[in-house]
């Protein structure tokens, strides 16, 4: 087994309103030869700085060592973007770390419960309510 075969990252979704950090660029193509703009105009949709977007990474039958090495990488990164040319800096904040025999809670679920429990006051104690919370529907709570 490789170790990337054994980690799902799931989609990830906005704390923010959309409307609060969407926002349209306009870009003008260049001629390589000349250098000059031409008529070109394409549109490239941003996200602006400072928006939330909390995640689940699912780890499968990992090691100790593995652990600790896809946790220094996550905590490392600090670009993203599939694109050569558009790239975007971030930050990776851990906030908690679950273990179990099952995926118990969605990245949607982790987003409409931190919204319910106003986590711009205190984002820790949010997710900690949240996953105490869900622990509830465990298969096995006590393991």
């Amino acid at each position: 087994w490789n170790i990337k075969h054994r980690v799902d990252y799931n989609s990830a979704y906005s704390l923010e309103n959309y409307e609060d950090y969407s926002e349209v660029l306009t870009w003008n193509a260049v001629e390589t030869p000349t250098q000059s703009t031409g008529r070109a105009l394409g549109k490239t949709e941003t996200t602006t700085p400072l928006v939330n977007f909390p995640s689940i990474v699912t780890l499968t039958s990992v090691t100790e060592a593995e652990l600790i090495m896809f946790l220094k990488t996550l905590l490392t990164c600090k670009s993203y973007g599939a694109e050569t040319r558009i790239r975007g800096e971030m930050s990776n904040y851990l906030l908690g770390i679950v273990g179990g025999y099952e995926e118990l809670l969605t990245p949607l679920e982790l987003n409409l419960e931190l919204n319910a429990r106003e986590w711009r006051h205190n984002p820790e104690k949010a997710v900690k309510e949240t996953l105490e919370a869900y622990r509830e529907y465990a298969a096995f709570r006590t393991k």
